[in-house]
């Protein structure tokens, strides 16, 4: 995402300052809204229930969040776990709920809580 606003900001010829306000106003409906509903659609629902058909859900669960910690590229193995373990949480909110909406709300409200303490 970085590298896709670094290119946008070269185009604009503009200062480092208006470039990491611009990249943080662009990046609030990414990892707020967009980003979450992209994932739990992706590791839930698809991959947990489509992918194995409903069958062995504690496996399918376990893929998937190590698929999910995998694809936020995780830089040591600390975050790797805390990834991992976020999904193992989503994926039994999803199964408790069994609703998509539930987990997509959670993982919503915790990016926004990362975005605005960072």
């Amino acid at each position: 995402m970085q590298y896709f606003f670094s290119i946008l900001s070269e185009k604009k010829g503009s200062s480092f300052i208006w470039d990491s306000h611009y990249i943080y106003i662009l990046s609030i409906p990414l990892a707020i809204i967009i980003g979450p509903v992209y994932e739990e659609f992706i590791f839930r629902y698809y991959i947990s229930d489509r992918l194995f058909l409903n069958k062995r859900k504690y496996i399918a669960m376990i893929v998937s969040s190590l698929l999910f910690s995998i694809f936020h590229s995780p830089t040591n193995i600390s975050s790797f776990v805390v990834y991992f373990i976020f999904g193992i949480i989503q994926g039994l909110l999803y199964k408790k709920t069994k609703n998509i909406y539930a987990p997509i709300f959670s993982h919503c409200m915790v990016n926004a809580v990362i975005l605005v303490c960072n």
